[in-house]
């Protein structure tokens, strides 16, 4: 990865969530509304897991007086864990819904075609135009296909990488 594609994913995944979505937007455009709505429950489930995390590792030689101990970790009830897991859930569902239609291609299915098209003709339909017998395959290996258009386009593109 390019040190400024890095330097811009690190942004979206270190430091303070404010940070974080700036970050997300200058990547993505626009972060979503989901997503920006969980900003404040997000912030303190990351002051949380860092004050666990930071205490946990630490040895007493690190605080000034050595029979100190680093304190218990801030407790927190079920409920409060079972929001925070629910608000995770949400933000990944926010992140999924805005990132996978407009900014991830179709890696897996031009990898399944990568394999798929080194078979034997015989073994891919061969009553079927190309492009309809991977449609074909698609479906059924996943129960839905996006269709014969849509295979032909990733076909040529394939070939177009080669």
């Amino acid at each position: 990865m390019s040190d400024d594609i890095t330097e811009l994913v690190v942004a979206c995944v270190r430091g303070e969530w404010s940070k974080r979505m700036s970050g997300f937007r200058r990547l993505f455009g626009i972060v979503p509304p989901g997503l920006a709505e969980l900003e404040g429950s997000l912030e303190r489930m990351r002051i949380l897991r860092n004050g666990s995390a930071h205490s946990f590792g630490r040895t007493p030689t690190y605080f000034e007086d050595p029979l100190a101990s680093a304190g218990a970790s801030e407790r927190i009830s079920e409920d409060l864990l079972l929001e925070y897991l629910g608000n995770i859930e949400k933000a990944a569902i926010a992140i999924d819904e805005h990132i996978l239609p407009a900014h991830l291609g179709e890696f897996d299915l031009i990898s399944l075609y990568h394999s798929w098209q080194k078979l034997p003709r015989a073994e891919k339909e061969p009553r079927y135009l190309e492009a309809t017998a991977f449609s074909r395959q698609i479906n059924r290996l996943f129960g839905q296909t996006p269709g014969r258009l849509f295979c032909r386009d990733l076909i040529a593109y394939y070939n177009r990488l080669r």
